[in-house]
């Protein structure tokens, strides 16, 4: 995809304005915290380690994901507002 690098770098520095605020997700978020919380009370301080490194992986994996997809309707929108504009179709990528 052309100019992924810069599309990700648009990404970056609108994603604390596309995630905070939302006001679902922050009930969402509040009620994964607090079972997250009650659940780690019952964990041995190993299993809470590997509980740690799996969000964290989780949270890395969900991350590319989120680019991933920021970057494919970034490019397929503009390649519908060209096609829009000039009225002939734009080889997709």
């Amino acid at each position: 995809m052309k100019n992924k690098e810069a599309i990700v770098e648009l990404f970056e520095a609108n994603a604390k304005e596309i995630y905070e605020g939302k006001g679902i997700c922050k009930n969402i978020s509040s009620k994964i915290t607090r079972m997250e919380r009650e659940i780690c009370k019952h964990l041995t301080e190993e299993q809470q380690l590997d509980y740690e490194e799996i969000k964290e992986l989780e949270s890395q994996k969900n991350s590319e994901i989120n680019k991933n997809m920021f970057v494919y309707a970034y490019s397929l929108a503009t390649r519908l507002i060209i096609e829009g504009l000039t009225g002939s179709k734009v080889e997709g990528e």
